[in-house]
């Protein structure tokens, strides 16, 4: 009944929220969310390269179309009001001081938060690789989200 009540899915969504979408619009049509526990999904466990990952990563630009139709999904999901995820955030900073940093070299104290966020252990094997694959997804997904900000006129790093 609810499914019907709100329409299904996004058809707009293809893929990457169109989930959420449907949540939220149930939920702002008046039904009650709540925990099922014979209500469980089992998925396979399969490991994605950082390809997929780069191309997941562009279509959060949906969480920018989600803020916009859905308040709640803003306030409740989203890190802060301006930002998706706090790894957004932090990676616009950098790149903003790093790009500073062209001109005023002090800038540069703007990507430490992100270094010191995303830099993994010195004991992780493959270090400079994963470092550079992390940088390159959340280069990604602040692309997508500024993609998304500028589509749907939000602000939604």
């Amino acid at each position: 009944s609810a499914l019907d009540a709100t329409g299904g899915f996004d058809q707009e969504i293809a893929y990457y929220g169109e989930d959420t979408s449907l949540g939220w619009a149930v939920m702002e049509a008046g039904w009650r969310r709540g925990f099922a526990a014979g209500a469980v999904a089992y998925h396979d466990i399969e490991e994605r390269g950082v390809g997929y990952h780069l191309r997941v990563g562009l279509l959060e630009r949906n969480a920018a179309r989600l803020a916009k139709r859905f308040p709640g999904f803003r306030r409740e999901a989203c890190w802060r009001p301006w930002a998706f995820r706090r790894e957004n955030a932090m990676f616009a900073l950098a790149f903003v001081g790093l790009v500073v940093a062209i001109r005023k070299p002090v800038a540069i104290v703007l990507a430490l938060p992100y270094a010191r966020m995303r830099l993994p252990g010195p004991d992780h094997p493959r270090r400079a690789r994963f470092m550079i694959e992390r940088m390159l997804v959340d280069a990604a997904r602040v692309a997508g989200t500024t993609l998304g900000s500028v589509r749907y006129r939000i602000v939604v790093l």
